[in-house]
């Protein structure tokens, strides 16, 4: 009789549809009974072993249901030492361990998407306005080198490091090169354009090499607030500087350029040129442009998410199936924008005659635009596997205010058997700045700046992802300082040009240069790589 009774449980065990095994036995002198049920679906992973106590009556004959292995059967049960409770109910597929606890099957969702499972691992349908949206299919995705990518996390920081260009500084034409005793002015033969437009160098504009900086974003997911989040970041492309020197010789001197108004003047310094037209410049022996760029902004937003699905697909690197998962949110909150630039020139020269004479003067143009504006954007997020993408558009709108301080200074000596004496000193006066434009100018206006980025990154661990894109930054207004140069000239207001400016009250009409705002565009991009952490 055991013999047989072993036969009939090794076949229930095996039977393909499923089985029903009913166990009636008395539990001692209390005389209630125990019912014991046990369903066991084709294609099941595990199955529970129910130790049943010895008894002399045989096992009823087992059972075939006709119904489909995926229908769902359920039974009211009691296992003494098994922890469930009277009235528990399985589902079929699931799987019952040794710690007598109920686990869902494989194509179970934890619903957190508010969808359906599929038909295969398991995946939430996308929903609208359900947050978070976590893999239902994570624990059981996961297999050997394979890993979950479960969004959103509580927290996150990553920090990018930028190899940046920006557009570059446009500057007028500055320094020139002359060919033997020929003079030197903008057009005439044997001229070259050292720097700024027109040159045959190649360097008619400055700031145009790549640059490092960096970018750090960091944001919160509110646990008391589903689906809200709130974010900041940082970015920075650090002091640039760009460096032009030039030295004159006997054969090719160089000369500072710059457009004469007064014509009586400019025929008297050329002997009437016809080339000359306006065109002049002064002759010196040395002269160093130095231009620097700082970029700053930070920003600070409240992110919700849309909308969101996860599901499982077919890798597209290994034979098997991978968690894969897209977010959609937007943003909206606050922008700040900060260029700082500027352009120094620096001039020396010296006549060596009786008594010598020594010439210095600095020119400094620096300009800052500030920006505070609305940001708003939104951001797609795709996983599949180990790799991921993000898109990332966004705008914003403001107020600009921009800033141009304009300095110069000079000093011009002469030296008599080792007495040296100051002819003129000023610090209100340089080449290019004067006392008719030297200041400091402000006005506000209204400006935009839109940004595109695209990321691919991998999940080195569950936390830990590597990110590698691209980014794209466009600023509509912005005052730089190779624009705010005004070429035009009235030498006999310049000690340094024709006579002591300081005698001259009330300074010769035209009284040139003059300063007037004059805005250009701005834009950044650059190559990123960084990584990013969850918690």
């Amino acid at each position: 009789m055991n013999r047989f009774n072993a036969i009939i449980a090794l076949a229930a065990l095996l039977a393909p549809t499923s089985l029903v095994a009913d166990d009636t036995t008395n539990n001692g002198s209390n005389g209630k009974r125990t019912s014991t049920t046990v369903r066991r679906s084709e294609g099941s992973a595990n199955s529970k072993s129910v130790r049943k106590t010895p008894r002399t009556e045989a096992l009823p004959q087992p059972k075939r249901r006709s119904q489909a292995p995926s229908s769902v059967s359920q039974a009211s049960h009691l296992i003494q030492h098994g922890g469930m409770q009277q009235g528990e109910v399985i589902q079929e597929g699931e799987v019952i361990v040794d710690d007598g606890h109920v686990h869902g099957p494989a194509s179970s969702c934890n619903g957190s998407c508010g969808g359906s499972c599929d038909g295969g691992c398991g995946g939430c349908e996308s929903s609208i306005g359900m947050t978070p949206c976590d893999l239902g299919c994570c624990n059981t995705c996961l297999q050997p080198n394979r890993l979950c990518i479960c969004l959103p996390a509580h927290g996150w920081a990553h920090m990018e490091y930028m190899m940046g260009w920006t557009s570059a500084m446009n500057v007028p034409p500055l320094v020139l090169q002359g060919a033997g005793n020929n003079d030197i002015f903008v057009g005439a033969p044997g001229t070259n354009v050292l720097l700024g437009q027109g040159n045959t160098t190649g360097r008619d504009t400055m700031l145009s090499d790549q640059r490092a900086g960096g970018r750090l974003r960091f944001g919160w997911w509110l646990a008391n607030y589903p689906g809200w989040a709130i974010d900041g970041e940082y970015l920075s492309l650090g002091n640039a500087t760009d460096t032009f020197r030039a030295q004159g010789t006997v054969n090719n001197p160089i000369a500072i350029a710059f457009d004469e108004v007064n014509p009586s003047l400019l025929q008297n310094l050329y002997n009437a040129n016809p080339n000359a037209t306006s065109e002049s410049s002064k002759i010196i022996d040395r002269v160093t442009f130095r231009a620097q760029s700082r970029l700053d902004g930070g920003a600070f937003h409240f992110r919700k998410s849309f909308c969101c699905s996860s599901s499982c697909l077919p890798s597209l690197f290994h034979c098997g199936s991978v968690p894969v998962q897209t977010r959609l949110e937007g943003f909206v909150g606050y922008r700040y924008m900060q260029l700082e630039e500027s352009l120094q020139g620096e001039y020396a020269a010296t006549i060596p005659s009786n008594p010598t004479t020594d010439l210095t003067a600095t020119d400094n143009f620096g300009t800052l635009n500030q920006f505070n504006g609305a940001d708003f954007g939104i951001q797609w997020q795709g996983r599949r596997g180990y790799w991921s993408s993000d898109l990332t558009m966004r705008m914003a709108i403001g107020n600009v205010h921009q800033r141009v301080n304009i300095q110069g200074s000079s000093l011009l000596t002469s030296t008599t058997n080792n007495t040296t004496r100051t002819v003129f000193n000023s610090t209100s006066t340089g080449i290019l700045a004067a006392p008719s434009n030297i200041g400091s100018y402000q006005q506000d206006g209204l400006a935009v700046i839109p940004e595109l980025g695209a990321t691919i990154g991998y999940q080195l661990t569950q936390r830990i992802r590597l990110t590698a894109g691209y980014s794209f930054i466009y600023w509509s207004r912005v005052v730089r300082p190779g624009d705010q140069i005004d070429r035009e000239i009235n030498s006999l207001n310049n000690g340094l040009l024709t006579a002591p400016a300081a005698a001259l009250n009330p300074r010769i009409s035209p009284d040139k240069p003059q300063f007037a705002f004059r805005e250009t565009d701005y834009w950044v991009q650059g190559l990123n790589l960084g990584g990013e952490y969850r918690w």
